[in-house]
């Protein structure tokens, strides 16, 4: 499956294709429709066989076509940091990106990448 056979707006899958984004591998194939539909998932595939694609096009369509903002967590500083430069890729579209490695709310922007470790540090604390 190509990403222009995508049920996403037609400037998500330019961006998407500037990105290099074209071919999907069969995981994605298979996922990416079932997220673009809104449907939940649990992705469990090798590192670099394309889980982020899966994410990425689920939050464009979310914050482009639905008008809603994403959390897009993860657990380590620097998997947040790598998110966001990945995602700031897409701030031709209007896209806002920010970073928080601590409790914060999110009051503007559409993506908010956020790490996981403040919660165990919070469940250590009496």
């Amino acid at each position: 499956m190509r990403t222009c056979e995508l049920d996403l707006s037609e400037e998500a899958l330019e961006a998407l294709s500037r990105q290099g984004f074209d071919e999907l591998y069969p995981p994605q194939a298979e996922a990416v429709p079932k997220a673009l539909s809104g449907k939940n998932l649990v992705v469990s595939i090798p590192t670099a066989s394309g889980k982020s694609l899966i994410g990425y096009a689920a939050a464009l369509k979310t914050v482009l076509e639905r008008r809603r903002k994403v959390l897009y967590i993860v657990p380590l500083k620097a998997l947040a940091s790598e998110k966001r430069d990945d995602l700031d890729r897409f701030s031709d579209l209007g896209i806002k990106v920010v970073m928080s490695t601590g409790t914060w709310i999110l009051r503007t922007g559409g993506y908010m990448i956020r790490t996981s470790s403040w919660q165990r540090r919070r469940r250590r604390t009496p």
